[in-house]
């Protein structure tokens, strides 16, 4: 279910499916930059990098919040800002 940008999923393999996203090619590059964890909430913001079958590349940094019970995961939040392309010569800006 989406809603202006926003996504539903349930389970694991909606969430693959996701990541696998058939609009790109491959896996995306995904980098963490900064984990805290406190009590059952872990945080994690990176970076995300994914080549787009139609050509060109999504360039995107991302903050994410897992509410942990038992181990697993109970809900996970994103937040996505998608950057600006950069030009060849890495010259451009985000």
């Amino acid at each position: 279910m989406a809603h202006a940008g926003r996504i539903h999923l349930t389970g694991k393999d909606a969430f693959d499916r996701e990541i696998e996203n058939d609009a790109f090619k491959g896996s995306p590059t995904v980098k963490i930059t900064r984990m805290i964890e406190e009590n059952d909430v872990v945080t994690a913001e990176g970076t995300v990098r994914a080549e787009w079958k139609n050509g060109g590349f999504l360039h995107a940094v991302f903050c994410d919040v897992f509410e942990m019970e038992r181990t697993r995961i109970k809900r996970l939040i994103t937040y996505q800002v998608n950057l600006k392309e950069q030009a060849p010569d890495g010259a451009g800006s985000a």
